[in-house]
């Protein structure tokens, strides 16, 4: 499904081929049937549940069956390969910082969760899973001097974002000072330069679910195991990414983990 929707969002009409098209478009039938697998077996005696809340919203005109179906989707693919990656740039990270490893670990032991937080952030700002936020013009509009006709689609690119020295003070390093006063939420943050989880109604809606998850696998693994790069795996900074359900590195990476 990731590469269908992949496909027929970026790929120039001048490209067609049918094999391909018909190959993605069958992907796309097979999880919309089990879409409607899923609510045809749901329990629609249970009020807490949110699919019963998006078939509220379908009946009372506030969604269209196409919004319903998306979310559904979300919930079922959504947020696994990007945690999980995050989470791998932030242990091979630790893995070449001794000093580092030692403070999260001491903070851990003394419920302190400051080098936590912000080790994960870094990750995400350093090497961000989702390199762009893609978007819609609804309205004409002007920002710096270039023209925007409504119904434009704006690529914002996170990348090179994150990497600006004006808005962190070591851009191009792996470093926590980055992100020290760099708030998840967006409300402390009038430029909005920090968007690992995106920003406005279209953000992540998973983003405080997948905060907590990292936390909790991340503290669990530190306290009781030390990690260590393999000779041959490349170091955070040298890692190349590549597009994919999430921005993977483009070479395995091997750590020895050893029990404390």
């Amino acid at each position: 499904y990731f590469k269908a929707w992949e496909y027929f969002l970026l790929k120039p009409t001048q490209f067609y081929d049918e094999n391909e098209t018909n190959k993605h478009q069958k992907s796309i039938k097979q999880l919309n049937d089990v879409v409607n697998e899923i609510l045809s077996k749901r329990d629609m005696n249970n009020n807490c549940l949110f699919i019963n809340s998006l078939l509220n919203a379908l009946n009372n005109q506030q969604i269209t069956k196409e919004e319903m179906n998306q979310c559904i989707l979300e919930m079922l693919i959504a947020g696994t390969d990007t945690s999980s990656v995050t989470m791998f740039y932030f242990l091979l990270a630790l893995s070449d910082r001794n000093e580092l490893e030692e403070k999260l670990l001491k903070e851990l032991k003394d419920n302190s969760y400051q080098t936590l937080t912000n080790g994960l952030k870094e990750s995400m700002r350093f090497k961000p899973v989702g390199p762009v936020i893609m978007r819609c013009a609804i309205n004409d509009d002007i920002y710096n001097n270039i023209q925007i006709k409504k119904e434009t689609n704006i690529i914002v690119n996170l990348v090179d974002m994150h990497r600006k020295n004006e808005y962190f003070l070591l851009g191009n390093q792996f470093n926590l000072i980055n992100v020290e006063d760099k708030d998840l939420s967006n409300t402390n943050n009038e430029k909005n330069v920090f968007l690992p989880f995106g920003i406005g109604p279209k953000e992540c809606v998973g983003r405080w679910l997948a905060k907590i998850e990292m936390e909790i696998i991340i503290e669990k693994l530190i306290l009781n195991y030390s990690f260590k790069r393999a000779n041959g795996t490349k170091t955070l900074e040298e890692l190349q990414t590549r597009w994919d359900i999430a921005q993977q590195p483009t070479h395995p990476g091997y750590m020895l983990i050893q029990k404390r």
